[in-house]
Protein backbone atom coordinates (compact mmCIF):
# COMPACT_ATOMS: atom_id res chain seq x y z
CA UNK A 1 0.00 0.00 0.00
CA UNK A 2 1.05 3.58 -0.95
CA UNK A 3 -0.10 6.56 1.22
CA UNK A 4 1.10 9.72 -0.21
CA UNK A 5 0.60 13.44 1.43
CA UNK A 6 -1.49 14.97 -1.14
CA UNK A 7 -3.33 18.54 -0.04
CA UNK A 8 -2.87 18.59 3.27
CA UNK A 9 -4.05 14.86 4.10
CA UNK A 10 -2.70 10.98 3.38
CA UNK A 11 -3.98 9.80 -0.19
CA UNK A 12 -3.93 6.15 -0.71
CA UNK A 13 -2.54 5.13 -4.18
CA UNK A 14 -1.76 2.52 -6.22
CA UNK A 15 0.05 2.46 -9.55
CA UNK A 16 0.44 0.04 -12.32
CA UNK A 17 3.47 -0.53 -14.51
CA UNK A 18 3.03 -0.35 -18.02
CA UNK A 19 3.97 -3.88 -19.59
CA UNK A 20 5.04 -3.98 -22.93
CA UNK A 21 2.41 -2.90 -25.34
CA UNK A 22 0.24 -5.33 -27.08
CA UNK A 23 -1.69 -2.74 -28.99
CA UNK A 24 -0.31 0.74 -30.60
CA UNK A 25 -0.02 2.62 -27.90
CA UNK A 26 2.43 5.94 -28.90
CA UNK A 27 5.15 6.76 -26.52
CA UNK A 28 5.35 10.20 -24.87
CA UNK A 29 7.82 12.60 -24.36
CA UNK A 30 9.35 13.24 -20.99
CA UNK A 31 11.65 15.89 -19.54
CA UNK A 32 13.67 12.72 -17.62
CA UNK A 33 14.08 11.24 -21.08
CA UNK A 34 13.20 10.41 -24.56
CA UNK A 35 10.21 8.60 -24.48
CA UNK A 36 8.02 7.56 -21.59
CA UNK A 37 4.56 5.60 -21.57
CA UNK A 38 1.26 7.62 -21.16
CA UNK A 39 -0.28 8.06 -17.91
CA UNK A 40 -3.84 7.20 -17.43
CA UNK A 41 -5.31 8.12 -14.08
CA UNK A 42 -8.54 6.44 -12.58
CA UNK A 43 -10.99 8.26 -10.44
CA UNK A 44 -13.75 6.47 -8.55
CA UNK A 45 -17.21 7.74 -7.23
CA UNK A 46 -18.73 8.85 -4.12
CA UNK A 47 -19.63 7.24 -0.77
CA UNK A 48 -19.82 3.00 -1.58
CA UNK A 49 -16.85 3.31 -3.98
CA UNK A 50 -12.76 3.05 -3.80
CA UNK A 51 -10.54 2.61 -6.12
CA UNK A 52 -10.54 -1.22 -6.08
CA UNK A 53 -13.63 -0.54 -8.60
CA UNK A 54 -10.85 -0.11 -10.74
CA UNK A 55 -8.55 -2.40 -9.95
CA UNK A 56 -10.75 -5.33 -9.80
CA UNK A 57 -12.34 -4.71 -13.45
CA UNK A 58 -9.84 -2.56 -15.77
CA UNK A 59 -7.17 -1.50 -14.28
CA UNK A 60 -4.47 -4.48 -15.52
CA UNK A 61 -5.64 -3.75 -19.19
CA UNK A 62 -4.85 -0.35 -19.77
CA UNK A 63 -1.36 -1.96 -18.40
CA UNK A 64 -0.83 -4.07 -20.28
CA UNK A 65 -1.83 -1.66 -23.40
CA UNK A 66 0.82 0.25 -22.51
CA UNK A 67 -0.14 3.07 -19.59
CA UNK A 68 0.99 3.74 -16.53
CA UNK A 69 -2.13 3.48 -14.31
CA UNK A 70 -2.65 5.30 -11.60
CA UNK A 71 -5.62 4.86 -8.93
CA UNK A 72 -6.64 6.94 -5.68
CA UNK A 73 -9.07 6.27 -2.92
CA UNK A 74 -10.93 9.95 -2.93
CA UNK A 75 -10.54 11.79 0.37
CA UNK A 76 -12.89 10.63 2.97
CA UNK A 77 -13.13 6.87 0.88
CA UNK A 78 -11.13 3.95 1.38
CA UNK A 79 -7.77 4.09 3.12
CA UNK A 80 -7.44 7.95 2.58
CA UNK A 81 -7.32 10.19 5.01
CA UNK A 82 -11.23 11.19 6.09
CA UNK A 83 -10.83 14.85 7.21
CA UNK A 84 -14.58 16.28 8.44
CA UNK A 85 -14.52 19.30 6.09
CA UNK A 86 -13.56 19.52 2.63
CA UNK A 87 -15.76 17.90 0.57
CA UNK A 88 -16.86 20.60 -2.37
CA UNK A 89 -15.48 20.20 -6.10
CA UNK A 90 -12.85 22.56 -5.54
CA UNK A 91 -11.51 20.22 -2.86
CA UNK A 92 -11.41 17.55 -4.69
CA UNK A 93 -10.06 18.72 -7.95
CA UNK A 94 -7.15 20.29 -6.17
CA UNK A 95 -6.47 16.95 -4.68
CA UNK A 96 -6.05 15.86 -8.12
CA UNK A 97 -3.77 18.80 -9.10
CA UNK A 98 -1.74 18.21 -5.99
CA UNK A 99 -1.53 14.18 -6.78
CA UNK A 100 -0.67 14.71 -10.18
CA UNK A 101 2.35 17.35 -9.07
CA UNK A 102 3.41 14.87 -6.01
CA UNK A 103 3.97 11.73 -8.32
CA UNK A 104 5.47 14.19 -11.04
CA UNK A 105 3.58 13.40 -13.84
CA UNK A 106 3.82 16.67 -15.86
CA UNK A 107 2.72 15.22 -19.35
CA UNK A 108 -0.95 15.47 -20.80
CA UNK A 109 -2.52 12.81 -18.63
CA UNK A 110 -5.55 10.65 -19.61
CA UNK A 111 -8.56 11.16 -17.22
CA UNK A 112 -10.46 8.03 -16.69
CA UNK A 113 -13.67 8.46 -14.42
CA UNK A 114 -16.27 6.44 -12.99
CA UNK A 115 -19.75 8.46 -11.74
CA UNK A 116 -18.70 11.44 -9.93
CA UNK A 117 -14.99 10.87 -11.16
CA UNK A 118 -15.81 11.82 -14.18
CA UNK A 119 -17.27 15.17 -12.74
CA UNK A 120 -13.97 15.52 -10.61
CA UNK A 121 -12.00 14.95 -14.31
CA UNK A 122 -14.05 17.47 -16.13
CA UNK A 123 -13.46 20.06 -13.70
CA UNK A 124 -9.66 19.12 -13.12
CA UNK A 125 -9.85 20.13 -17.35
CA UNK A 126 -11.66 23.28 -16.65
CA UNK A 127 -8.35 24.85 -14.93
CA UNK A 128 -5.78 22.87 -16.77
CA UNK A 129 -7.32 22.03 -20.22
CA UNK A 130 -3.27 22.12 -21.62
CA UNK A 131 -2.28 19.11 -19.16
CA UNK A 132 -5.45 16.87 -20.06
CA UNK A 133 -4.92 14.36 -22.88
CA UNK A 134 -8.03 12.98 -23.03
CA UNK A 135 -11.04 12.68 -20.56
CA UNK A 136 -13.19 8.78 -20.52
CA UNK A 137 -16.37 9.77 -18.75
CA UNK A 138 -18.26 6.21 -17.02
CA UNK A 139 -22.16 7.31 -15.90
CA UNK A 140 -21.05 10.81 -15.29
CA UNK A 141 -21.71 14.30 -16.45
CA UNK A 142 -20.48 17.80 -16.56
CA UNK A 143 -20.17 19.78 -13.74
CA UNK A 144 -23.69 22.01 -14.12
CA UNK A 145 -26.96 22.54 -12.28
CA UNK A 146 -28.92 19.39 -13.85
CA UNK A 147 -26.12 17.30 -12.24
CA UNK A 148 -25.32 19.00 -9.29
CA UNK A 149 -29.26 18.24 -8.73
CA UNK A 150 -29.24 14.87 -9.21
CA UNK A 151 -26.07 14.12 -7.14
CA UNK A 152 -27.58 16.11 -4.27
CA UNK A 153 -30.10 13.90 -4.22
CA UNK A 154 -28.46 10.78 -4.49
CA UNK A 155 -26.33 11.48 -1.53
CA UNK A 156 -29.33 12.13 0.90
CA UNK A 157 -30.25 8.88 -0.28
CA UNK A 158 -27.62 7.41 0.46
CA UNK A 159 -27.66 8.82 3.97
CA UNK A 160 -31.11 7.43 4.45
CA UNK A 161 -29.58 3.95 2.70
CA UNK A 162 -26.99 3.40 4.75
CA UNK A 163 -29.24 3.86 7.97
CA UNK A 164 -31.96 0.97 6.54
CA UNK A 165 -28.84 -1.44 5.66
CA UNK A 166 -27.19 -0.82 8.98
CA UNK A 167 -30.51 -2.04 10.88
CA UNK A 168 -30.60 -4.60 7.90
CA UNK A 169 -27.07 -6.00 9.02
CA UNK A 170 -28.04 -6.38 12.47
CA UNK A 171 -30.82 -8.06 11.50
CA UNK A 172 -29.14 -10.44 9.05
CA UNK A 173 -26.73 -11.35 12.00
CA UNK A 174 -29.69 -12.81 14.14
CA UNK A 175 -31.16 -14.49 11.00
CA UNK A 176 -27.62 -16.38 10.70
CA UNK A 177 -28.11 -17.47 13.83
CA UNK A 178 -31.14 -18.94 13.37
CA UNK A 179 -30.33 -20.36 9.89
CA UNK A 180 -27.52 -22.10 11.57
CA UNK A 181 -30.02 -23.32 14.16
CA UNK A 182 -32.58 -24.66 11.70
CA UNK A 183 -29.42 -26.02 9.75
CA UNK A 184 -28.71 -28.39 13.53
CA UNK A 185 -32.26 -29.59 13.49
CA UNK A 186 -32.65 -30.93 9.94
CA UNK A 187 -29.22 -33.08 10.94
CA UNK A 188 -31.59 -34.00 14.01
CA UNK A 189 -34.25 -34.41 11.92
CA UNK A 190 -32.04 -36.93 9.51
CA UNK A 191 -31.02 -38.70 12.38
CA UNK A 192 -34.50 -39.31 13.75
CA UNK A 193 -35.39 -40.69 10.89
CA UNK A 194 -32.90 -43.74 11.11
CA UNK A 195 -34.17 -44.63 14.64
CA UNK A 196 -37.13 -46.95 14.53
CA UNK A 197 -37.95 -46.26 17.94
CA UNK A 198 -38.58 -42.31 17.10
CA UNK A 199 -40.83 -42.80 13.87
CA UNK A 200 -43.74 -40.85 15.96
CA UNK A 201 -41.01 -37.99 16.39
CA UNK A 202 -39.32 -38.19 13.17
CA UNK A 203 -43.42 -37.55 11.28
CA UNK A 204 -44.02 -34.37 13.80
CA UNK A 205 -40.66 -33.13 12.13
CA UNK A 206 -41.60 -33.58 8.71
CA UNK A 207 -44.70 -32.40 8.88
CA UNK A 208 -42.96 -29.27 10.31
CA UNK A 209 -40.02 -28.86 8.11
CA UNK A 210 -42.01 -28.75 4.87
CA UNK A 211 -43.37 -25.41 5.33
CA UNK A 212 -40.37 -24.11 6.51
CA UNK A 213 -37.91 -25.44 3.53
CA UNK A 214 -38.63 -21.86 1.69
CA UNK A 215 -37.40 -20.24 4.59
CA UNK A 216 -34.66 -22.05 5.40
CA UNK A 217 -33.07 -21.54 2.25
CA UNK A 218 -34.04 -17.91 2.93
CA UNK A 219 -32.14 -17.35 5.67
CA UNK A 220 -29.03 -19.24 4.82
CA UNK A 221 -29.49 -17.29 1.60
CA UNK A 222 -29.59 -13.54 3.59
CA UNK A 223 -27.03 -14.75 6.15
CA UNK A 224 -24.42 -15.33 3.03
CA UNK A 225 -24.93 -11.91 1.90
CA UNK A 226 -25.39 -10.17 5.45
CA UNK A 227 -21.34 -9.78 5.72
CA UNK A 228 -21.47 -8.00 2.40
CA UNK A 229 -24.04 -5.67 2.82
CA UNK A 230 -22.84 -4.96 6.38
CA UNK A 231 -19.59 -4.06 5.38
CA UNK A 232 -20.64 -1.83 2.46
CA UNK A 233 -23.40 -0.20 4.93
CA UNK A 234 -20.68 0.53 7.67
CA UNK A 235 -18.48 2.15 5.29
CA UNK A 236 -20.79 4.12 3.94
CA UNK A 237 -22.33 5.49 7.26
CA UNK A 238 -18.49 6.43 8.20
CA UNK A 239 -18.01 8.49 4.97
CA UNK A 240 -21.57 9.82 5.67
CA UNK A 241 -21.46 10.28 9.03
CA UNK A 242 -17.78 11.41 9.80
CA UNK A 243 -17.46 13.96 7.03
CA UNK A 244 -19.06 17.27 5.35
CA UNK A 245 -19.85 15.30 2.48
CA UNK A 246 -23.23 15.95 2.26
CA UNK A 247 -23.38 19.75 3.72
CA UNK A 248 -20.56 20.81 0.94
CA UNK A 249 -21.43 19.03 -2.20
CA UNK A 250 -24.67 21.17 -2.78
CA UNK A 251 -22.31 24.45 -1.96
CA UNK A 252 -19.84 23.42 -4.63
CA UNK A 253 -18.80 26.04 -6.56
CA UNK A 254 -19.69 24.96 -10.44
CA UNK A 255 -17.49 25.85 -13.81
CA UNK A 256 -19.35 28.42 -16.02
CA UNK A 257 -20.56 27.44 -19.69
CA UNK A 258 -17.82 28.92 -21.41
CA UNK A 259 -14.74 27.27 -19.14
CA UNK A 260 -16.48 23.48 -20.00
CA UNK A 261 -16.77 24.84 -23.27
CA UNK A 262 -13.02 25.89 -23.55
CA UNK A 263 -12.14 21.94 -22.42
CA UNK A 264 -10.66 20.81 -26.31
CA UNK A 265 -9.29 17.56 -25.39
CA UNK A 266 -11.41 14.28 -27.08
CA UNK A 267 -13.63 13.48 -24.83
CA UNK A 268 -15.74 9.84 -24.52
CA UNK A 269 -18.86 9.27 -22.35
CA UNK A 270 -20.21 5.62 -21.65
CA UNK A 271 -23.74 5.51 -20.29
CA UNK A 272 -26.14 2.48 -19.48
CA UNK A 273 -29.28 2.66 -21.30
CA UNK A 274 -31.50 2.01 -18.59
CA UNK A 275 -29.44 4.77 -15.97
CA UNK A 276 -31.10 8.10 -15.73
CA UNK A 277 -27.98 9.91 -16.11
CA UNK A 278 -27.72 9.06 -20.00
CA UNK A 279 -30.57 11.77 -19.69
CA UNK A 280 -27.74 14.05 -19.58
CA UNK A 281 -26.01 13.07 -23.04
CA UNK A 282 -27.49 15.72 -24.82
CA UNK A 283 -26.03 18.30 -22.55
CA UNK A 284 -22.59 17.27 -22.33
CA UNK A 285 -22.83 17.33 -26.48
CA UNK A 286 -23.95 20.77 -26.49
CA UNK A 287 -21.27 22.02 -24.69
CA UNK A 288 -18.74 19.60 -25.71
CA UNK A 289 -19.17 18.74 -29.71
CA UNK A 290 -16.07 17.27 -29.49
CA UNK A 291 -17.50 14.33 -26.95
CA UNK A 292 -18.22 10.86 -28.28
CA UNK A 293 -21.29 9.19 -26.65
CA UNK A 294 -21.71 5.78 -26.08
CA UNK A 295 -24.38 3.94 -24.96
CA UNK A 296 -24.92 0.39 -23.93
CA UNK A 297 -27.45 -2.05 -21.90
CA UNK A 298 -27.27 -1.56 -18.50
CA UNK A 299 -27.71 0.53 -15.44
CA UNK A 300 -25.48 2.52 -13.31
CA UNK A 301 -23.26 0.10 -12.07
CA UNK A 302 -21.79 -0.28 -15.55
CA UNK A 303 -18.16 -0.72 -14.47
CA UNK A 304 -19.08 -2.97 -12.02
CA UNK A 305 -21.34 -5.15 -14.14
CA UNK A 306 -19.68 -4.88 -17.54
CA UNK A 307 -16.26 -4.29 -17.06
CA UNK A 308 -14.96 -6.29 -20.14
CA UNK A 309 -17.53 -4.00 -22.15
CA UNK A 310 -16.18 -0.63 -20.73
CA UNK A 311 -12.78 -1.75 -20.72
CA UNK A 312 -13.05 -2.94 -24.26
CA UNK A 313 -14.69 0.62 -25.73
CA UNK A 314 -12.46 2.91 -23.90
CA UNK A 315 -8.91 1.09 -24.89
CA UNK A 316 -10.42 0.55 -28.72
CA UNK A 317 -11.83 4.81 -28.74
CA UNK A 318 -8.03 5.71 -26.94
CA UNK A 319 -5.87 3.49 -29.66
CA UNK A 320 -8.11 3.75 -32.47
CA UNK A 321 -10.75 6.44 -32.44
CA UNK A 322 -9.32 8.90 -30.37
CA UNK A 323 -7.08 12.20 -32.27
CA UNK A 324 -4.28 13.21 -30.83
CA UNK A 325 -4.50 10.96 -27.28
CA UNK A 326 -1.14 10.21 -27.27
CA UNK A 327 1.76 12.32 -27.60
CA UNK A 328 3.83 11.90 -30.69
CA UNK A 329 0.50 11.21 -32.60
CA UNK A 330 -0.42 14.03 -35.01
CA UNK A 331 -4.13 15.48 -33.92
CA UNK A 332 -6.61 16.20 -36.19
CA UNK A 333 -9.11 19.10 -34.99
CA UNK A 334 -12.34 17.91 -35.94
CA UNK A 335 -15.12 20.70 -37.17
CA UNK A 336 -18.11 20.50 -36.21
CA UNK A 337 -21.40 22.61 -37.15
CA UNK A 338 -25.05 22.29 -36.38
CA UNK A 339 -25.44 20.07 -39.45
CA UNK A 340 -23.39 17.00 -37.99
CA UNK A 341 -25.46 14.33 -36.33
CA UNK A 342 -24.98 13.73 -32.98
CA UNK A 343 -21.53 11.52 -32.02
CA UNK A 344 -23.52 8.76 -30.71
CA UNK A 345 -23.80 5.10 -30.66
CA UNK A 346 -25.23 2.17 -29.26
CA UNK A 347 -23.29 -1.27 -28.53
CA UNK A 348 -25.28 -4.40 -28.61
CA UNK A 349 -25.63 -6.40 -25.38
CA UNK A 350 -22.78 -8.24 -24.25
CA UNK A 351 -22.16 -11.65 -23.32
CA UNK A 352 -22.52 -13.10 -19.23
CA UNK A 353 -19.63 -12.25 -17.75
CA UNK A 354 -18.17 -13.09 -13.79
CA UNK A 355 -16.24 -10.04 -11.98
CA UNK A 356 -13.25 -11.16 -11.17
CA UNK A 357 -9.56 -9.93 -10.59
CA UNK A 358 -7.56 -10.31 -13.32
CA UNK A 359 -3.83 -10.72 -11.13
CA UNK A 360 -3.87 -11.18 -7.75
CA UNK A 361 -4.64 -8.75 -5.32
CA UNK A 362 -1.34 -7.67 -3.73
CA UNK A 363 -3.17 -6.52 -0.46
CA UNK A 364 -6.97 -6.78 0.46
CA UNK A 365 -9.45 -4.35 -0.60
CA UNK A 366 -12.94 -3.84 0.78
CA UNK A 367 -16.06 -5.37 -1.10
CA UNK A 368 -17.75 -2.79 -3.27
CA UNK A 369 -20.68 -1.08 -4.94
CA UNK A 370 -19.98 1.78 -7.21
CA UNK A 371 -22.59 4.13 -7.42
Amino acid sequence: MSMVRVNGISVHVQQLAPSEPTTEVAPARSAHGPAASPVIVMIHGLVFDTLASWYLTVAHSFADAGFRVVMYDLRGHGRSERPPEGYRLDDFVDDLEALLATLDITSPTHLLGNSFGGTIAMGYATRHPERVASITAVESALPTEAWWRRVTRRLSEAAELTSRLSDAAELTSRLSDAAELTSRLSDAAELTSRLSDAAELTSRLSDAADPLSHEVDFLKNTAGRGALVARQAETARRVLATTGLVRDIPVSRLPTDDQLTAISCPVLCVYGRGSAVVELAPQVQRLLPQARVVTVPGQHTLLIDQPHTVREIVLSWLQDDCDGCHPGRQRHVRQHDDAEPPRTSDVPPPAAVTLTADRPLEEPFDDLTAV
